[in-house]
């Protein structure tokens, strides 16, 4: 049995993927298997993966109609062997030692869960600087949660840096046809987890580039994190954890009138239908924003403006675009 899996999704990214699948081949751990899943590729992905298969044995290639991120995604955890199960985009790529260094950690601390930081990179010549202070820190999984908010909640949120034990996956999948499909999943893995390491170390180089879902400029498919908000609210309020589900709540509250200002400034063929829609859902939850603690006054000043005038609030909102909790 490999002591990881690897699963790599892969749609469209042919100048890409040989950077993203040599790092993985390259890696000190060798008790690996690298799942490929091509999501229905059109441009050359689908051969260069089948060339990659016959390279090496450790390499598995799924072929798939499109189904999207999540769909790949849960295709690799069915046939996933490993002990652990790690997950990686395939326009991005890995330090050598990265799967060792979270296997020993996960190994060490009989951890669940293992995750270390990342660089955004723009270009293919950048080296991670390793002469910084190593902080590794370990924490329950309800501890965990809290990582959730705050300057650890990108490294903490998203799948790529991390290693799971296989068994999380027995009942959670990704969401498919949604994204922001980790702000749907990762609380639930980490609620599940009975601890998490922490490493301060990037060790994934995360591409930045045209094209990707995520430099896509706002559409209406970013108002799925909305759904994944709301759903993780009542989730944490379901467990006890009513601190986490009130600063879930904030968070809520917040990105509702930034999205009414980004849907404002748009031109969305449902604008108006949308801009109806986000005013609804704060009008529903304005007692429970107004009694929110984790909500400072001006963020509950500036929701009532909204509610009142929105053009007001645009101007306003534009105008303090910096400012804390808005």
């Amino acid at each position: 049995m490999p002591k990881v899996s690897i699963i790599v999704p892969i749609y469209n990214v042919q100048q890409y993927l040989a950077k993203c699948i040599d790092s993985l081949l390259e890696q000190t751990l060798q008790e690996i298997e690298i799942i490929l899943v091509d999501d229905g590729a059109t441009d050359k992905s689908p051969e260069i993966c089948d060339t990659y298969d016959l390279k090496d044995h450790r390499i598995k290639v799924i072929h798939k109609t499109n189904g999207g991120l999540s769909d790949a995604r849960n295709m690799g955890i069915e046939v996933a062997q490993g002990e652990y199960i790690a997950f990686l985009d395939s326009d991005d790529w890995v330090e050598p030692n990265f799967y060792e260094y979270l296997y020993s950690l996960a190994k060490k601390e009989d951890a669940d869960i293992a995750q270390c930081d990342y660089i955004e990179v723009y270009a293919e010549d950048i080296q991670i600087d390793f002469r910084q202070h190593i902080k590794e820190t370990i924490h329950t999984g309800a501890e965990a949660l809290g990582l959730l908010f705050g300057k650890e909640y990108v490294k903490t949120v998203v799948v790529w840096n991390k290693l799971y034990r296989r068994n999380l996956f027995d009942e959670i999948r990704f969401p498919k046809g949604k994204v922001h499909e980790d702000e749907f999943t990762t609380y639930k893995i980490i609620h599940k987890a009975n601890k998490l390491v922490n490493s301060n170390l990037p060790m994934v180089y995360y591409r930045q580039r045209e094209g990707s879902i995520m430099a896509e400029g706002f559409n209406e498919r970013r108002l799925h994190v909305l759904e994944a908000w709301k759903e993780k609210y009542e989730y944490l309020k379901q467990e006890g954890l009513e601190e986490l589900a009130l600063r879930t709540e904030a968070n809520l509250c917040s990105t509702l009138k930034g999205f009414y200002v980004q849907t404002q400034k748009s031109s969305l063929i449902n604008k108006n239908k949308i801009l109806e829609d986000l005013r609804s859902e704060m009008k529903r939850k304005y007692i429970k924003f107004i009694k929110n603690p984790y909500i400072t006054d001006r963020g509950k000043i500036t929701l009532t403006i909204c509610l009142l005038n929105g053009y007001v609030f645009c101007k306003l909102y534009t105008a303090y675009t910096n400012s804390e909790r808005f």
